[in-house]
C-alpha cells in the first residue's frame, strides 16, 4: 500500500514503522530509529567545517556515531 509523507509524519512511532516495513532494505531499522528518508535508498552524508570537527547524517537526520556503526553493521549482513 502506499502512504503519502503526511500520513507517515502523522503515524505514532511504531505505527510509521510498520508502514515502512519491507519497502526498502533497512527499512525496519530506518524506521525504528525514525531516520526514515526515501523509499529505495539510504543517503549517507558528512558536513565537516572549518575547524575539522564533523556531523553525520543518515537520510537527513543527525545520527550518532553509535547509529552509523549499527548501520553498518547491518548493511553487512543483509
Amino acid at each position: 500500500m502506499a502512504y503519502t509523507l503526511e500520513q507517515l509524519n502523522a503515524a505514532p512511532a511504531n505505527e510509521a514503522a510498520r508502514m515502512l516495513t519491507g519497502l526498502y532494505e533497512h527499512s525496519d531499522w530506518i524506521a525504528e530509529q525514525a531516520l526514515d528518508g526515501d523509499a529505495g535508498g539510504v543517503i549517507l552524508r558528512r558536513v565537516v567545517d572549518g575547524s575539522g570537527r564533523s556531523r553525520a547524517f543518515i537520510n537527513g537526520h543527525a545520527a550518532t556515531l553509535a547509529q552509523l556503526r549499527e548501520w553498518h553493521r547491518q548493511s553487512l549482513t543483509s
